[in-house]
């Protein structure tokens, strides 16, 4: 939906819908990208992640990034 430049970070803004017990509420998701890291010169994250209530701004849990189990692809080949 829109991205900015801030603090030497790039945001990116998305848009996105959390589900839980069968209600859904609107979410932002913001990733924030360390525009000077490389893969030679990144000791910290070079991303982060936030997820907002699109309606009130608040940020929500960070226990919402927590990646979901899945079973493995099999691997071609």
């Amino acid at each position: 939906m829109d991205h900015w430049d801030e603090d030497g970070w790039r945001i990116l803004q998305f848009t996105g819908v959390y589900e839980e017990g069968g209600a859904a509420r609107p979410v932002a998701m913001l990733f924030a990208l360390d525009a000077t890291a490389s893969t030679d010169t990144t000791a910290e994250p070079a991303l982060r992640v936030a997820v907002v209530d699109a309606d009130t701004g608040e940020a929500m849990a960070a226990e919402l990034l927590s990646p979901a189990v899945r079973t493995a692809l099999p691997l071609a080949g």
